[in-house]
């Protein structure tokens, strides 16, 4: 049972999802949401998708506006499906293992304890994706929330707890900005040298911490 704990479990949600949108399904027409025009159902499409509670397949019709808004699929957009085959909820746990553990022990303990498997370079992946556009203001605790944890821990005690600042740096691999653009020139040319140069870096991390 364990070790087919994500097929049962996604079979069951399969069933579920196939009830509670019944309607949503066999669908015929659907607006298109940029230009309001009306448009008739293509023939289905198949997906899985991977959730915590297991795979998941589904068929669903498929719509395209002609007047160039593109395709949609009403049923992912009722779902609330994420691009790709790996869910969000799989994502968040992912990157709550990745932020407390080296990325290749939360491999492990992850794939143990849920069953899905998931490569160290995808958990990186989450962790940037979760992190994108945070600085250390928005994750770092207010002057308030750090004084009230000295008064907590200082509390009943004769001597006040020691704040501890520590420092360490390593060197990384860095490129620019500029790499990131997609070369000019043919698709299916012959691969040429890249016109950038990287760098390594000294990268410094420090965290605060009381020994009480």
């Amino acid at each position: 049972m364990w070790k087919l704990r994500q097929e049962l479990t996604g079979g069951l949600s399969e069933t579920i999802v196939a009830q509670a949108h019944r309607s949503e399904l066999p669908r015929q027409y659907a607006r298109c949401p940029q230009c309001d025009r009306r448009l008739t159902a293509r023939p289905v499409v198949s997906r899985t998708v991977q959730t915590m509670v297991g795979p998941g397949h589904v068929e669903r019709p498929y719509f395209y506006c002609p007047s160039g808004c593109g395709g949609m699929y009403p049923f992912d957009r009722a779902l609330a499906l994420a691009p790709g085959r790996t869910q969000l909820d799989v994502q968040q746990a992912a990157a709550q293992v990745a932020i407390e553990l080296p990325y290749e022990e939360a491999q492990t303990l992850f794939s143990d304890l849920t069953g899905v498997a998931l490569g160290s370079e995808r958990l990186h992946t989450f962790v940037h994706q979760a992190a994108e556009g945070l600085t250390v203001l928005d994750v770092a605790p207010s002057r308030d929330a750090i004084g009230r944890r000295i008064e907590e821990m200082a509390a009943g005690r004769f001597r006040r707890p020691v704040v501890v600042l520590g420092i360490d740096g390593a060197y990384v691999p860095t490129r620019p900005e500029s790499a990131r653009e997609r070369p000019s020139g043919q698709r299916h040319s012959r691969a040429r040298r890249a016109s950038w140069h990287g760098q390594w870096r000294d990268a410094k991390g420090f965290r605060f911490y009381l020994i009480d």
